[in-house]
C-alpha cells in the first residue's frame, strides 16, 4: 500500500466530531513515544501489491486535491467503471442510486445494524444491595467503584443480523427436501405399464406425433426446467462443510457462586423424659480429614412459645429470620469426609453430669423426683436463660464414597448423643462414627428428625434470605411479617470456595458482602484467678465497638443474632464450659462490617466467670463476673486484618483508650505476664475489602489519587499489580479493569503503558485461574462501559498504546498477542458506546468517515500490518500465530458496522498484502509457507462470514454489456471488492502442487457459497431469483478462473478436491443471470476457452452423479458442521498452548474430546492423526506440544492445564479430511447424516446438478445454433480431433449415461424435441460420432425398470429415426447405430443379469408406433418408414436373443470369450459393431482380472482402427504404422487382423467409422490402455513394443512434447524390465492341455475337443482342476464330471452317458533347438507361443510303470496351437500333435543334460543364488533315497554290454561335462557360503569325490582330466548312524521335492 496520506474528507457537521478532533489533537502527546518510529514503521509497513484497486486508489490519491476528486455529492458517487480509491468506497455505499435499486435490501445496510441496549441484571436477590453509610461525596472512591460495578445494569452491543453469519444452524434439514425417484435404488421387478398410474398416459406421443416449431418446443420445456429447484449448498453433504467460525463467547452475565445447595431442618426434637425446658440447636458442616469447619452456624430452636416464656428478660425481639428453622448449606464440593452436625443445647445449669443424667435414664426417675427436676429446671431458665451448656449432638455423614448424597429425605434417630466438652468437636464426630459401625452408641432417649434434601438450580423456594439476610427472588414478603409461621429460609455461608478440591467455578465478586467471621478457639486461665471469684466456668462475650472511649459501652448493632434474638443485636456469648480453665470453644459469631473501617473499630471480647448454683448465689449477687477482656483491631495500618488464626494477650481489666500505643496502655494488668493465652479465628467475607496487601494498596493509592492519575503512588502500585494472588484477582477483576481502563483515559502516555501492562497482567491471571467460564468474555460483553467524563477515548489510548508495545517490543507484547482478542472485544465496545453516547449511530447524522479521526484510523491500520507480520512470524508457534489471526480478522469484520467501510477494506487488503509476501511464492521451498496460506484464508473466510458480506461487495445489477471481457477481473474487483480479493487469492493456488493449499483456497470459497444458500434473506420470497443472480454475479470471474485452467493437469486432484471445485462453479452457474453468461458466450469468442467451459459441463455430470443407496451404505459416515486437523501440524510444531490465544468458544465438549490432545507433550504425525481420526470415527484433535516460546512459565502439568487444553480443543471446533483433507476444519461435536438424510441429499443433489447443466448447456446450443451447423465445426480433423460440436453434444449424452432422477430424465428427453430437429443436418449428414453416442445411451433406457423412462426413450428412438429420414430421405444412419448400440448394450453384464424382457417391449413400442403413427407416405427406396423400422426392430430383436443365448455360457468364460470372438470376426464389413463386439471381450477380460488378454484386445482394435482408416481413406498414411509392420511387433496378432475389401465398404462410407474410436485420438486411447494393462501384469516388454506403435505418430506429428512423455515412461519400462529379468522373480503364465470327453447334451460342443489353457502364473494343477469342475457343475451335477489319467488314451467304452471327462495335464512352450537360441530370457520363452510339449513315463507291455531304471521309457507329446498366446483368448484349440518315445537310455541321456543345463544356468546367474545353487548340488551329490545319476551311472555305463555302444558313449560324455560342472558348482558355493554352512559344504565335498570317482571308472576318464579346487580332505566322512544336518534342513526338503 501507499504510504501518501489521504487527503481529508469534507468538514465535519457536527460539535461532537469537532469536539472529537480536539480530543486527538490534545490527545496527540499520548503518542509522543512512537512518533520517532513514524518514518521507519511506514517505510517497513509498505507491501508490494498488484492489486488493480490499490494501484487505482494510489492514481486516485495523487489527484485528490482537485476539485473533481473532492465532489462528494451523493448522486455523483454511483458504481462506476473506473478507478476506485478506498477512500471512496463510503461515497459508494451512502449513494442515493443504491437506494433507488429495484433490491435495495441486497445492496444497502440495514440502519438498526448495531445496537446497544441496556440488559436488566439477573440478580439472585430482590434488589441490589447499597450500603446505607456509602458516603457518595468521595471522589475516586474504589468502595463506589464496587458498588457502581455491583449495582448498575449492563450495556450490551448486539448486533442485530448476527444470526446470518456462517455459524447460523440452518434451518434446513434433508427431510425438508423432496425425494426423487432413482432407478438405481428401484429394487424388485421393473415397473408394469399396465399399472393404473401409467395405463392412460402415453410417453411416446410427443415424440411421434408432427413436431411444432421447435423454437415454440424449446421455450415450453425450457420452462420445465426451473421447477421445483432447490439451493444447491441445501443438497450438498459436505464432507468437511464449514466448521462455526464466529466462536468468540460473549459469555454470560456474572452471577453468584452456587455450589451443591442442601436443604436442612430439625422438624421434630422430643426427649422421653418430655421438654420441660427450653432448647437450642444449630447446624454446620465439618470437614473430618482436614479438620476444619466448612460452613456457617445456622441457629435455630424449636421451642413453644410456652417454653419461650420460660426465660424471662432473657428473650430478645425475635423475628422472622432468626425465627427460621430451615437453612440451606452451600458447599462447593462434595466428600465422604463431609457432615452435618447439630449441637443442641439448654440453659446453663452447671454440672454436665448432672444437667443430662436425669434425661439419660427418664425410667428410672421418681415422680417427685422429677417433678423436682422441672421445678429446678424452670429456675435456671429464668436465671440463666441468656447462657447457654451444651447438651447433646448428632453428626449425619452426608456424602457417600461416590459423592452423592447419602442421606434419606427424612432422617430419624432415637435421641441425640451426649455432648463432651473436654473433647473437640471432631473427636466427637469420629466416636460418633466409631459407634454408629458398633452400634454402642449411647442416645440421650427421645425422638429427633431431621430433613435433608438437595436443590437444584431450578428449585424456587420462597422465603429464602442470603447470608446477608438480604431476600433473595422470588420471595414473599408475608414470610417476613410473622416470625410464628417460620417460613423464611435462611442461607448460610459456604467457607470451601478457594478449597483445591472446589467444583464450583471461581466467580467475581458482582454483590456487596461486607461480613466478618471470628471464631473464639481457646482460652487459657489456668494461671489467673480473680480476687474472691473462681475462674473456672468460662463465657465470652463479643462486642463490635467503634472507639476505645469505654470498653463498657454497649456494642454496635451489627452482630448477626441467634434464635431468641433480632437480625441483629449488640453483643453474643459463647457456651458455657463448666470447670474449665482452659476451655475450647466451638461458637462462631458473625459480624456485619461498617462500609468504611477506620482504625478505632474493633471486637472487644470479655471473659466471665459464671456462678450457676442457685443454692449458692446469695441474693442479688450477680451471674456474671468479669475476669478479662481482650480487644482485636479489624483496621490497622490502613487494611482489615488477615483472615487467620490469631493468639494474642488478655488483660484484667481494659482501660479507657485501650487501643492507643498499639494497645500498651499504661496501667493495664495483663493476665498471665502478658502471654499470648486467647487463640482465635478470622474469616472475612467482603467484596469490598480484598485480604491481598497488593490489591489492597492500590485500592488506597487510587484513592488517595484523588483524580490524578500521575499519582506516583498509583504509578508504583501499576508496576506490582501482576503479583495481585491469582484467585483474588479473579474475585476483583471487573473492578481492577475499570479502574485501569479510566486511569488510562485520563493519564499521560507512560500512566498509560504502565496501565496497558498491568491491564495484561491482570487478564494473564484472570484467564489462568478461570480459562473455562469466560469471565473475560463476560466482563466485556455486559460489564465494560466507557467513562464519560474521560479526557481521552479508551479505543485510541488501546490502539496507540498497543501500537507502541509492539513496534518497541515492550515487556508485554507477546502478552497482547495471546490476549488480542480481549483487546480487540474492549477496543470495539468502546467505539460502540463512543457513537452510541454521541449520537452519533445513525449515518443520516453522521458520516462514516467522521465518526472517528483520521489520526485514529491511520494508527489502527499500522496496528493492523503490525499485527500481520507478527502473525507470519509466528509459523513456528502454530496455535498463537492462528488465533492471533482469528482475533485480527473478527475485529475487522465487526468494524464494517463501525468504520469507514473503504478504511476496512483497506486494512483488510494491506493484512492479506503482507502475509501474502511470503504465502504463494513461497509454497515449493518453504514447509512454514502453508501455514500462512492457512492464515491468510481463514482470515479471508472469517471477514466473508459477515453478516453484511454482499452488500458490502455492491451486487448492483451489471450484464457485461459494458465491460472489456479482457478487464473482467480488475473491473469486477474494483466493484466487488471482497468477492474480488476472494477469487484472486483462490485463483493464485489452483495449480500451486500442494493439495494442502489448494483445499484450504477453495474450500474457503466453498464455505462462503454454502452460507449464502442457507442465509433466509436470499433465498425466499418473491425476489429470491434475482437476489441469488446478483449474488451469483460478484463471483462471475471464478468462472473464467476454472475455464481457464481447466486445461492444465489434474493428476493430483483427488475426487473430493475436485467436486470443492466444482461444486462452486455450479453454484455460479446455477444462480447467475443467464443474460450475463449470453452476453460473455458473445463477447469471448476464444474457441479453447468455450470448449473448455463444456468440458468442466462434462466433468460436473460425471463427478456429482448419484451413486446410489448401495454405494451410499459402504461410506463412511459424513459429518457434517463442524470437523479437522489443521493442515499446519504437519509441518510445524506446535506450542503447549495456553488457550489464551483465542477468545473462549463454546463449551460443552466433553473431556473425552482432548484426551489425546493432551497428552505426550508431542506432536502426532498425520498419519496417525488419520488413523485416529478414522478409526475413532471422530473429527481430528488438535496436537499440542511442549515447545515454543510464548509457554508460560512454571505451569504444572495439572487438571488446570488438561482444561486449558481442552479449551483450546473447543475453539478448534476439525476436518478432515475429513476421507480428504479439509485443511481448515477444526473440532467440536459433529453431527453425522443418517443414511436415509445422506441418500436424500444426494438424490437431491445429483438432480439439482443436472438440471442445471441441462438449463445452461441447452442454452449453449441454442447461442451458438449457427456456429454449430457448420461442417467444419462438426467433423473433426488432425488438426482439431474435438470439435465444438462434439463436445457441447457430449454434455447432453453424459447426461443420458448418468444415473438420473426420474424426472431430470423426462426433462432431458423433453429437451430432445427441439434439439435433434434443429441439428438434424449435423446430426444425419455430417460425419461425426455424436449420433451414434446419442443412440448408444438412449438405446439403454430401452431396458429401465421405470415405465416413463423407457417409453420416453422408444419416442427418443422414433424421432431420431424420422429426423435422420426427413433430412436424408433414408434412415441409414440410425440402422447402423441402432445396432452397434443394441451391441454395447449388452457388453454390460447388468443387463444380462436384470434380462431384457424391458428392452424387448420397448422395441415392441416402437415397432407399433412406427407402424400406427409414422405417415404411410414416409416413403424409402425398399418401402414405407414404418416397415423399415419393424425390419429394424427384428434386426435388434435378433441381437438381443444371440445375446441372450451367450448367457446361457456365463458359466464358462472361455466358451463365451470364443464367442465374443467368433462374433467380432463375423463384422469384417462392420468396423463399429466389430470394435463393439471387440470391447465386450476387453471388458469381460478386465472384470476377470486378465490384463495381458485384455490388452491384447485393445492392440487389436487399435491396429484396426489404422487399418479401416486406412482404407477409407480418412488416414494420413505415414501418420500410424501399416499393418505389415504391426504384424511383425505382434505376430501372435496375426490371425486377428483380417479385412474386407475396399470397395465392400464404399456404399456405407459416410455411416461407418464415425464414433470417436476411429481417430488419432482412439487409436492413442486403445494403445495407452494396452499398456496400462500389461503394467498391471508386470510385463514390461510387451509394453515397450506398445510404444513401437505409437511413437510413429507422434514423431509423424513431430509431437515433442508426447514423444518426450513415451521416451520417460520407456526409460522406466526398460529399467523395470532389466531389474525383473536380473531378479527373475517373475511368475508367467501357466499352461494346460485340456481334453474333453462326453458331457452329455448340455456339454455336447466340448466331445472330444482339446485346448491349451493359458492360467495366471502360480495356479496350480489341483487349483485348476477344481476350478473347471466347480464351472462345468453348473450345468451338470458335480458326481458327473470326472478327471481321468494322461498316461494312456481314453478309453471311451467306458464313458457314461450324461457324464464329462477332462483329461488335464500341465504342459510347457516347447521351441527347437535353434528357436531356443534365439530366445535366451524367459519373457522371450514364454511370449508368442504355440507348441506346447509334456511328457508321459511308461513301460513297454505292461499298464504300470516299473521302477527299474532299464524299463523306464518315456513318451514326449508336442502340440500345435491354432493361435500363439498371448492372444485375445485365454484358451486355444490344440490342431497338431507330434508323439515322440524315448527308450530307457535315452531318457537318461536327457535327463543328466537337463541337470547339466540347470547346473550351468545356476553358475551363469550374476549375482549368484545360493539358496538355488544349493538345492542343485544337494539333488545331486548328497544321499538321497530315490535313484539319481549315482544309479543312472551305475545302470546304463556299468553295464554298457546291454545297450548300444553310441548311446553309452553319448551318457558317458554327458556325465563327465556334468561331473566337471559340478565341480565348478561346489566351489562357487564354497565361496558363498558362511560359518553356519560349513558342515553342508564339507558333504557335498564327499558325495563330489563319491560320483566322480564312480563316473571316471565306469567310463575311463582319467581323475586328472576332471579338475577342481578343492580337495578329498576338504570333506568329513559321513556318520552313518544319523542323518547329516544337511539333509535335515529345510533346503534338504525343497531339494527332495525339486526331484
Amino acid at each position: 500500500m501507499s504510504s501518501t496520506k489521504a487527503s481529508s474528507s469534507s468538514p465535519s457537521s457536527s460539535h461532537s466530531r469537532d469536539t472529537h478532533r480536539e480530543r486527538s489533537k490534545s490527545g496527540g502527546s499520548k503518542d509522543s513515544h512512537i512518533s520517532s518510529n513514524d518514518k521507519d514503521a511506514s517505510s517497513s509497513e509498505k507491501v508490494a501489491v498488484s492489486s488493480p484497486v490499490v494501484t487505482s486508489a494510489n492514481t486516485m490519491r495523487r489527484t485528490t486535491n482537485s476539485k473533481d476528486a473532492t465532489t462528494s455529492s451523493d448522486d455523483s458517487a454511483g458504481v462506476q467503471e473506473e478507478a476506485l480509491s478506498f477512500d471512496q468506497y463510503e461515497k459508494l455505499f451512502r449513494s442515493k442510486s443504491l437506494k433507488k435499486d429495484s433490491l435495495p435490501d441486497l445492496v444497502t445496510f440495514p440502519t438498526d445494524d448495531v445496537k446497544v441496549e441496556e440488559e436488566k441484571r439477573k440478580r439472585r436477590t430482590v434488589e441490589a444491595v447499597i450500603p446505607a453509610d456509602l458516603n457518595k461525596s468521595l471522589q475516586h472512591d474504589y468502595v463506589q467503584d464496587c458498588t457502581r460495578f455491583f449495582t448498575k445494569e449492563w450495556r450490551v452491543v448486539k448486533r442485530q443480523y448476527y444470526k446470518y453469519c456462517l455459524n447460523s444452524e440452518s434451518k434446513e434439514t434433508p427431510e425438508d427436501l423432496p425425494d426423487h425417484d432413482y432407478e438405481l435404488d428401484h429394487e424388485g421387478d421393473p415397473e408394469d405399464p399396465s399399472d393404473k398410474k401409467h395405463k392412460d398416459v402415453d410417453y411416446t406421443r410427443p415424440f411421434v406425433d408432427d413436431l411444432k416449431d421447435p423454437e415454440t418446443v424449446k421455450r415450453d420445456k425450457k420452462a420445465e426446467l426451473s421447477k421445483h429447484r432447490q439451493p444447491l449448498f441445501v443438497t450438498y453433504a459436505m464432507e468437511h462443510p464449514q466448521d462455526p467460525l464466529d466462536q468468540r463467547m460473549l459469555g454470560k452475565p456474572m452471577k453468584d457462586i452456587i455450589g451443591t445447595q442442601i436443604l436442612v431442618e430439625c422438624s421434630e426434637l422430643s426427649f422421653e423424659l418430655g421438654m420441660h425446658e427450653p432448647f437450642f440447636g444449630t447446624f454446620a458442616l465439618y470437614d473430618i480429614r482436614k479438620k476444619m469447619k466448612i460452613s456457617e452456624t445456622f441457629h435455630f430452636d424449636l421451642n413453644s412459645s410456652a417454653q419461650l416464656t420460660l426465660l424471662g428478660p432473657h428473650v430478645g425481639t425475635r423475628d422472622a429470620a432468626t425465627a427460621a428453622r430451615r437453612c440451606i448449606f452451600n458447599t462447593s464440593y462434595t466428600s465422604p469426609d463431609v457432615f452435618l452436625v447439630m449441637i443442641t443445647s439448654k440453659c446453663l445449669r452447671g454440672d454436665e453430669e448432672a444437667a443430662t443424667s436425669t434425661y439419660m435414664n427418664p425410667a428410672k426417675i421418681k415422680d417427685k423426683e422429677k417433678e423436682k427436676f422441672i421445678q429446678e429446671a424452670r429456675q435456671y431458665a429464668l436465671r440463666m436463660g441468656g447462657y447457654r451448656q451444651s447438651f447433646g449432638y448428632i453428626a449425619m455423614q452426608l456424602f457417600d464414597e461416590n459423592q452423592q448424597m447419602k442421606p434419606n429425605p427424612e432422617n430419624v434417630f432415637p435421641g441425640i448423643i451426649k455432648f463432651k466438652s473436654d473433647k473437640d468437636i471432631f473427636s466427637m464426630i469420629e466416636k460418633a462414627v466409631a459407634d454408629s459401625k458398633t452400634k454402642s452408641q449411647k442416645w440421650i432417649p427421645g425422638k429427633c428428625t431431621i430433613k435433608v434434601s438437595k436443590i437444584g438450580q431450578k428449585d424456587k423456594l420462597k422465603g429464602r434470605l442470603n447470608p446477608s439476610l438480604v431476600p433473595v427472588a422470588p420471595f414473599s414478603q408475608d414470610a417476613l411479617d410473622d416470625p410464628q409461621k417460620h417460613e423464611v429460609i435462611r442461607e448460610m455461608t459456604d467457607f470451601t470456595a478457594r478449597f483445591p478440591e472446589s467444583n464450583s467455578r471461581l466467580l467475581p465478586h458482582i454483590a456487596f458482602e461486607n461480613n466478618l467471621f471470628f471464631l473464639p478457639d481457646t482460652v487459657n486461665f489456668t494461671r489467673h484467678s480473680v480476687s474472691g471469684v473462681s475462674t473456672r466456668n468460662i463465657c465470652a462475650e463479643v462486642k463490635l465497638l467503634d472507639d476505645d472511649a469505654d470498653p463498657n459501652r454497649p456494642g454496635l448493632k451489627a452482630i448477626y443474632g441467634t434464635s431468641v434474638d433480632g437480625s441483629f443485636t449488640d453483643k453474643l456469648r459463647t457456651a458455657v464450659f463448666y470447670h474449665n480453665k482452659k476451655p475450647t470453644f466451638f461458637d462462631e459469631f458473625k459480624i456485619k462490617l461498617p462500609t468504611y473501617l477506620t482504625p478505632k473499630h474493633h471486637l472487644l471480647v470479655t471473659f466471665y466467670h459464671m456462678t450457676c448454683a442457685i443454692k449458692k448465689a446469695k441474693q442479688n449477687q450477680p451471674v456474671e463476673t468479669v475476669v478479662a477482656q481482650c480487644a482485636i483491631p479489624l483496621y490497622q495500618l490502613g487494611r482489615i486484618m488477615k483472615d487467620g488464626e490469631y493468639s494474642v494477650p488478655v488483660a484484667v481489666r481494659l482501660l479507657p483508650g485501650y487501643l492507643s500505643n498499639g494497645g500498651e496502655v499504661e496501667g493495664t494488668k495483663w493476665v498471665d505476664n502478658q502471654k499470648d493465652i486467647f487463640t482465635f479465628t478470622i474469616k472475612t467475607q467482603s467484596t469490598i475489602y480484598p485480604q491481598d496487601p497488593v490489591l489492597d494498596n492500590f485500592f488506597k493509592m487510587y484513592q488517595a489519587s484523588a483524580g490524578a492519575p500521575e499519582h506516583e503512588g498509583v504509578n508504583a502500585c501499576l508496576e506490582e499489580l501482576g503479583k495481585i494472588d491469582p484467585q483474588t484477582t479473579v474475585e476483583y477483576f471487573p473492578i481492577i479493569l475499570d479502574i485501569l481502563f479510566r486511569i488510562m483515559s485520563d493519564g499521560s502516555s507512560t500512566t498509560q503503558y504502565r496501565s496497558f501492562n498491568a491491564c495484561l497482567a491482570v487478564v494473564d491471571s484472570v484467564f489462568t485461574m478461570s480459562y473455562k467460564d469466560c469471565l473475560l468474555e463476560s466482563y466485556v460483553h455486559y460489564a465494560f462501559d466507557n467513562f464519560i467524563q474521560a479526557k481521552n477515548l479508551l479505543c485510541e489510548v488501546l490502539v496507540a498504546t498497543w501500537l507502541t508495545q509492539l513496534m518497541t517490543q515492550g515487556p508485554t507484547a507477546d502478552l497482547s498477542l495471546k490476549y488480542s482478542w480481549f483487546l480487540f472485544g474492549v477496543i470495539y465496545k468502546s467505539m460502540v458506546l463512543k457513537l452510541q453516547d454521541a449520537g452519533e449511530m445513525d449515518e443520516d447524522q453522521t458520516k462514516r468517515d467522521e465518526r472517528f479521526s483520521r489520526e485514529f484510523v491511520k494508527t489502527l491500520t499500522r496496528l493492523i500490518v503490525q499485527l500481520a507480520k507478527k502473525t507470519k512470524e509466528l509459523t513456528q508457534q502454530y496455535t498463537l500465530g492462528k488465533f492471533l489471526n482469528h482475533n485480527v480478522a473478527f475485529f475487522l469484520r465487526d468494524l464494517f458496522s463501525l468504520l469507514d467501510r473503504g478504511a476496512v477494506f483497506e486494512m483488510i487488503y494491506r493484512y492479506v498484502a503482507e502475509l501474502d509476501a511470503s504465502g504463494a511464492s513461497a509454497l515449493d521451498t518453504n514447509t512454514s509457507a502453508i501455514v500462512i496460506v492457512e492464515f491468510k484464508f481463514r482470515f479471508l473466510k472469517i471477514i466473508c462470514d459477515y453478516e453484511h458480506y454482499v452488500p458490502l461487495n455492491l451486487p448492483v445489477a451489471d450484464d457485461l454489456s459494458s465491460t472489456n471481457i479482457v478487464d473482467i477481473k480488475s473491473a469486477y474487483w474494483k466493484k466487488h471488492f471482497l468477492a474480488g480479493l476472494l477469487i484472486d487469492e483462490v485463483g493464485k493456488y489452483i495449480n500451486k502442487p500442494s493439495r494442502e493449499a489448494r483445499l484450504l483456497a477453495i474450500n474457503t470459497l466453498r464455505d462462503v457459497f454454502w452460507k449464502h444458500d442457507h442465509d433466509s434473506r436470499y433465498n425466499h420470497g418473491s425476489h429470491s431469483k434475482d437476489r441469488k443472480e446478483r449474488i451469483a454475479q460478484i463471483y462471475f470471474p471464478y468462472l473464467l478462473l476454472v475455464i481457464d485452467n481447466f486445461w492444465k493437469p489434474r493428476e493430483s486432484f483427488k475426487d473430493d478436491e475436485r467436486r470443492s471445485w466444482l461444486i462452486c462453479f455450479m453454484f455460479v452457474l446455477k444462480n447467475i443471470s443467464r443474460s450475463l453468461l449470453q452476453n460473455w458466450w458473445k463477447k469471448d469468442q476464444t474457441p479453447k476457452r468455450k470448449k473448455a467451459f463444456v468440458d468442466v459441463l462434462v466433468a460436473c455430470a460425471s463427478l456429482f452423479e448419484y451413486p446410489g443407496k448401495v454405494e451410499l451404505s459402504k461410506r463412511q459416515p459424513i459429518e457434517t458442521i463442524r470437523t479437522a486437523v489443521s493442515t499446519a501440524e504437519e509441518v510445524v510444531e506446535m506450542p503447549d498452548d495456553d488457550p489464551s490465544f483465542s477468545p473462549p468458544l463454546a463449551r460443552g465438549v466433553s473431556e473425552a474430546n482432548v484426551s489425546g490432545a493432551s497428552g505426550g507433550g508431542g506432536r502426532r504425525k498425520h498419519a496417525e492423526q488419520r488413523s485416529k481420526s478414522q478409526s475413532g470415527k471422530r473429527p481430528f484433535s488438535v496436537v499440542m506440544s511442549n515447545s515454543g516460546a510464548h509457554n508460560r512459565q512454571n505451569t504444572k502439568e495439572t487438571i488446570e492445564n488438561f482444561y486449558k487444553r481442552d479449551r483450546m480443543s473447543q475453539m478448534l471446533k476439525p476436518g478432515a479430511a475429513q476421507g480428504s483433507n479439509d485443511l481448515l476444519s477444526f473440532e467440536v461435536h459433529s453431527t453425522v447424516l443418517s443414511l436415509p438424510a445422506m441418500i436424500r441429499k444426494e438424490r437431491n443433489l445429483g438432480r439439482e446438478i443436472s438440471l442445471t447443466i441441462l438449463d445452461v448447456v441447452t442454452d449453449f446450443i441454442s447461442d451458438h445454433k449457427n456456429e454449430l451447423l457448420k461442417r467444419e465445426n462438426v467433423e473433426s480433423d488432425k488438426f482439431e480431433p474435438e470439435k465444438l460440436f462434439e463436445k457441447v453434444w457430449a454434455v447432453i449424452t453424459e447426461l443420458l449415461r448418468r444415473q438420473q432422477a426420474k424426472s431430470v430424465m423426462a426433462n432431458m428427453f423433453d429437451q430432445l424435441l427441439w434439439l435433434v430437429p434443429r441439428f438434424r443436418q449435423p446430426l444425419f449428414r455430417y460425419r461425426t460420432s455424436v449420433t451414434g453416442e446419442l443412440t448408444y445411451q438412449i438405446m439403454k433406457h430401452l431396458n429401465s425398470k421405470l415405465v416413463q423412462v423407457r417409453a420416453m426413450a422408444a419416442g427418443s428412438i422414433i424421432l431420431l429415426i424420422r429426423q435422420n429420414y426427413e433430412e436424408m430421405k433414408n434412415f441409414s444412419r440410425m440402422k447402423l447405430q441402432s445396432t452397434i448400440a443394441i451391441s454395447r448394450v449388452f457388453a454390460n453384464d447388468e443387463i444380462l443379469k436384470r434380462g431384457a424382457d424391458c428392452l424387448k417391449e420397448s422395441l415392441k413400442m416402437i415397432k407399433q408406433n412406427a407402424q400406427t403413427r409414422l405417415q404411410s407416405n414416409l416413403k424409402t427406396k425398399h418401402g414405407s418408414l414404418g416397415n423399415e423400422v419393424k425390419e429394424l426392430t427384428a434386426r435388434l430383436e435378433q441381437i438381443i436373443e444371440d445375446n441372450l443365448k451367450m448367457e446361457e455360457y456365463s458359466f464358462d468364460p472361455e466358451t463365451k470369450a470364443d464367442l465374443f470372438h467368433q462374433i467380432s470376426q463375423g463384422y469384417l464389413d462392420s468396423p463399429d459393431l466389430r470394435i463393439t463386439e471387440m470391447d465386450k471381450l476387453a471388458q469381460m477380460h478386465l472384470r476377470d482380472g486378465n490384463h495381458e488378454e485384455c490388452a491384447m484386445v485393445r492392440i487389436a482394435q487399435a491396429i484396426l482402427v489404422a487399418e479401416y482408416l486406412r482404407l477409407l481413406n480418412r488416414l494420413d498414411v505415414e501418420a500410424m504404422p501399416g499393418n505389415s509392420f504391426s504384424m511383425s511387433v505382434f505376430p501372435n496378432l496375426s490371425t486377428e487382423i483380417r479385412l474386407p475389401k475396399r470397395q465392400e465398404l464404399e456404399s456405407l462410407e459416410q455411416e461407418i467409422c464415425q464414433s470417436r474410436i476411429f481417430t488419432e485420438e482412439g487409436y492413442v486411447i486403445l494403445l495407452k490402455e494396452a499398456v496400462g494393462q500389461l503394467k498391471r501384469q508386470i510385463l514390461f516388454e510387451t509394453c515397450v513394443e506398445v510404444y513401437r506403435l505409437l511413437l510413429p505418430l507422434y514423431q509423424h506429428r513431430r509431437n515433442y512434447a508426447k514423444q518426450a512423455e513415451c521416451y520417460q515412461d520407456l526409460q522406466g519400462l526398460c529399467n523395470n524390465s532389466v531389474k525383473e529379468t536380473q531378479d527373475n522373480r517373475r511368475i508367467f503364465a501357466n499352461y494346460y492341455r485340456v481334453a474333453f470327453y462326453g458331457g452329455g447334451e448340455k456339454l455336447q460342443d466340448l466331445d472330444g475337443r482339446q485346448y491349451v489353457y493359458k492360467e495366471q502364473g502360480g495356479t496350480r494343477l489341483a487349483d485348476f482342476s477344481q476350478r473347471l469342475t466347480a464351472q462345468f457343475s453348473k450345468k451338470i451335477p458335480s458326481e458327473n464330471i470326472h478327471l481321468v489319467s494322461n498316461l494312456s488314451d481314453f478309453d471311451r467304452s467306458k464313458m457314461q452317458d450324461g457324464h464329462l471327462y477332462i483329461q488335464l495335464v500341465s504342459v510347457e512352450p516347447y521351441f527347437a533347438p535353434d528357436e531356443l537360441a534365439s530366445r535366451p530370457t524367459l519373457f522371450e520363452r514364454y511370449n508368442n507361443v504355440s507348441k506346447f510339449i509334456y511328457e508321459t513315463p511308461f513301460t513297454k507291455g505292461q499298464s504300470k510303470i516299473s521302477e527299474k531304471l532299464e524299463e523306464q521309457w518315456k513318451r514326449k507329446t508336442i502340440i500345435t496351437t491354432s493361435g500363439a498366446f498371448p492372444c485375445l483368448k485365454r484358451r486355444l484349440a490344440v490342431k497338431e500333435q507330434q508323439v515322440i518315445e524315448l527308450s530307457p537310455i535315452q531318457n537318461s541321456v536327457e535327463l543328466i543334460q537337463k541337470k547339466a543345463q540347470s547346473m550351468q544356468t545356476e553358475l551363469n546367474k550374476l549375482p549368484r543364488n545360493t539358496k538355488t545353487l544349493q538345492m542343485e548340488l544337494q539333488g545331486t551329490l548328497l544321499l538321497q533315497v530315490n535313484a539319481g545319476p549315482a544309479a543312472i551311472a551305475t545302470e546304463f555305463l556299468g553295464k554298457r554290454e546291454k545297450y548300444e555302444s553310441k548311446m553309452v558313449d553319448s551318457l558317458g560324455a554327458e556325465f563327465v561335462n556334468f561331473v566337471q560342472l559340478l565341480a565348478e558348482g561346489v566351489a562357487v558355493n564354497n565361496q558363498l557360503i558362511g560359518p553356519e554352512q560349513i558342515i553342508l559344504q564339507q558333504e557335498l565335498v564327499n558325495g563330489y569325490f563319491r560320483l566322480k570317482n564312480l563316473v571316471c571308472q565306469l567310463t575311463g576318464t582319467a581323475p586328472d582330466k576332471i579338475s577342481e579346487t578343492f580337495s578329498p580332505e576338504d570333506g568329513v566322512p559321513p556318520q552313518p548312524s544319523q542323518p547329516s544336518s544337511a539333509m535335515s534342513s529345510p533346503d534338504m526338503e525343497r531339494a527332495d521335492d525339486s526331484k
